[in-house]
């Protein structure tokens, strides 16, 4: 689960076989991914800054590199 929905399309694009979830906004990233999680199984959260939400890691996908956010991504699948 992403911040917005360009890093939703960049996560999709650099790894097909990850469906990524944009909450349209930083404030709704708690309850979506509460939502998200009664119906399968969240693996990450990365968003711009800290949020109220266990796990979540503050990942600005933005000024990040491919090979950054893909590697940050897959360390929380395993």
């Amino acid at each position: 689960m992403v911040e917005a929905p360009h890093h939703a399309l960049r996560i999709a694009m650099l790894l097909p076989a990850v469906l990524p979830i944009a909450a349209l906004g930083i404030g709704n990233i708690p309850r979506v991914a509460e939502a998200a999680s009664a119906i399968g199984r969240v693996a990450a959260v990365f968003c711009d800054e800290r949020v109220g939400f266990p796990g979540a890691v503050a990942l600005d996908i933005d000024e990040e590199n491919d090979d950054n956010v893909m590697r940050a991504i897959l360390t929380r699948l395993r």
